[in-house]
This record gives C-alpha cells, structure tokens and sequence, in this order.
C-alpha cells in the first residue's frame, strides 16, 4: 500500500530499495506512537536516515545517532518526546592486530563482519587507524561478534569493547578552514574546499560524483547553508559550520570542517 510520502520520495530520486526500507521505518514510528515509547531502528545509510527525517511529518519526535558526532550510519529513535535523553543501543569495539605483517583496510573488515551471517544494518561506520580499527555495532550482536569474529584477512585480531566516549578519531578526521566566496552555491563552495576550477566542480556534479546532505547533488543551483555537508566522491566532505560575514566587495567569507586529506 502506497505511503502518503511515496510521491516526494519519488521525485527526489530514491531508489526502490530505499524506499522499502523507509516504509518499515515509517511502521517503527507509528508503533512508537500507539504503544507511546521509544523505539529504536538499526543503522541507516545516509540517504535513507535524511530522507526520512524529511518525509514524515512528525519528524521533530526523531532522534538519530550513530556513535558519535557526524557519523554516517546512524540508529534512529523514534517516539522521543520533550528532548528527553536517551541511551542509544549502540557498542563500540576496538580491534587491534599486528600491522607490520599486514594491513587491514575497511573492506576486510566490512567482509569479515558479513562473513558472520550479519546484516550490513547491524553495524554503523567502521574506522580504520594505522594498527587498528573501530567500529560500531548493535549492543544486542556485540557479544556475538566479540566471540566469534576471530580473524579479518587471515589475520589474528583481539576485540574489546570499549566506552563511546573513548573513540577520538572522529574529532581528529576533520580540521577547520576558512573559505571566501563569491555565493554559496553549490559548485563554488565545492570548487573552494577542494581546490578545484569552478569548471571542474561543475563536471564532478554532472558525473554525479557529488552528495548535498548524502544525496546525489543533481545541480548546481543550490545554495548551501549552514548545517549543510557537500561531499566529493574520494576526496572526503565538507561542513559549512558557520556565516562569518562579507567583504566589502561583496564576498561571503565562512567557516567550515573538511575531512583531512
């Protein structure tokens, strides 16, 4: 049966697969209502976590979290009301292994995680270090993964679960800059943060190698504002964090956060 938010999903160009996963999202927010307590969902992609806070209309009663500040993949909590404090269900595991006879990157881990019979909306981002990783997983699965997931890559690993508030390599992937514009669309902040040409921003966007706020950025018309992330396939993304002012010559001079390269 048709959702009344179907029509919008559609015209904003999510997928068919997208949509599904919304429409069980939208059945969690209105069991949250009718049994009046929290409900949590598992981790999200981007697209689908903006789409729903966009698409349902009593979207102020959701929360959304991931680990920590800005992560991709996030748990939504729906049903929340007053701003009351929450504990998310959420584990953050540390791994550890011995990096001078290999290296292990995201898609070893991510595989060795499948590998476990787990679904990708069981775990939210994972981190690599230089001799370790973390990533993060539902607190009902961490047992489960802490005592089964023994090797990634045929390497020998050691798991701990550690406290969130322990994980600092959030904070240290991005690093303030300051950027000045002629305008706030899209293409110009895109060329600025990255060092590109204007025109060379403006083909990354037809390429479709460009997200506004995780969707596909589809042109270059938009202005961005502040709260708004543009990111650049393989490049990293980009936080308009705050207006400063303009220049006597017109010129917007902001502040941002981008990812480290």
């Amino acid at each position: 049966m048709a959702k009344p938010y179907h029509n919008y999903l559609l015209q904003q160009g999510v997928s068919t697969e997208n949509i599904a996963c919304i429409d069980k999202l939208y059945d969690l927010s209105q069991r949250a209502l009718w049994q009046n307590r929290i409900i949590f969902s598992e981790f999200v992609n981007p697209e689908i976590r903006v789409m729903t806070l966009k698409a349902f209309a009593d979207s102020e009663s959701i929360v959304s979290f991931g680990g920590y500040t800005d992560a991709e993949y996030q748990l939504l909590a729906f049903g929340v009301n007053n701003g009351k404090s929450i504990e998310f269900p959420i584990t953050l595991i540390h791994l550890t292994y011995p990096s001078k006879f290999s290296q292990i990157r995201h898609r070893d881990l991510l595989g060795a995680l499948m590998s476990l019979g787990l679904r990708r909306s069981a775990f939210g981002d994972i981190v690599i270090a230089d001799d370790s990783a973390y990533f993060f997983v539902l607190t009902e699965l961490a047992d489960y993964v802490l005592n089964n997931l023994t090797k990634v890559k045929n390497v020998g690993i050691k798991l701990k679960a550690v406290a969130l508030s322990e994980f600092a390599i959030a904070a240290n992937d991005l690093h303030i800059c300051n950027l000045s514009l002629a305008s706030l669309r899209a293409d110009l902040v895109l060329a600025a943060a990255f060092k590109l040409s204007r025109a060379q921003a403006q083909n990354k966007i037809r390429s479709g190698l460009v997200k506004y706020n995780y969707l596909t950025l589809k042109t270059n018309t938009i202005n961005l504002g502040v709260g708004d992330m543009i990111s650049l396939r393989g490049r990293g993304r980009f936080y308009l964090t705050k207006i400063i002012g303009q220049t006597k010559k017109g010129k917007f001079r902001v502040e941002g956060k981008i990812t480290k390269v």
